[in-house]
């Protein structure tokens, strides 16, 4: 799980370590797409700047002792990883005209449904996950117009 933290009070603090040499810190500011865009502020990189300065710095620079908060921060992104998962199971197809996979030729689609999108339509809900985010793999060959016998015991 990844969070960001914002706040808006605090967010130019380390502005000031950009004018100390040995800090190393370099950061600008680009525009792209009409977007501004800070770069070189990373949470890594301002952490590893303030490592390299000694108190005397934070206190020439009147950072020392910091000015008074007032404001909450907030969460700005909220991300969630996690490692893949593995599904596995049998079926049996009991009708015809459905593929293995999507059988699609020159851009037309030769059968209606597949047993990949059938099982993938029950189980993505599940996993809460977006369409087409997931590998199917099928063991075995399975035309459309595979005839299925049924055989009673």
């Amino acid at each position: 799980m990844v969070i960001n933290l914002s706040h808006d009070e605090t967010a130019d603090e380390y502005k000031f370590m950009e004018k100390i040499p040995e800090s190393g810190l370099k950061v600008r500011t680009v525009r792209r797409k009409g977007v501004k865009i800070i770069e070189g502020a990373s949470g890594e990189k301002i952490s590893r700047s303030v490592g390299k300065l000694t108190y005397q710095h934070f206190v020439d620079s009147h950072m020392c002792p910091p000015p008074v908060v007032r404001t909450h921060s907030h969460i700005s992104k909220l991300s969630f990883w996690h490692d893949s998962i593995f599904l596995a199971g049998r079926y049996n197809k009991f009708q015809r005209h459905i593929s293995n996979s999507p059988w699609i030729i020159d851009g037309q689609r030769l059968a209606k449904h597949s047993v990949e999108e059938l099982i993938a339509d029950c189980v993505l809900p599940l996993f809460k996950c977006e369409p087409k985010s997931y590998k199917f793999s099928s063991a075995g060959r399975e035309d459309a117009d595979v005839l299925m016998v049924i055989k009673s015991f």
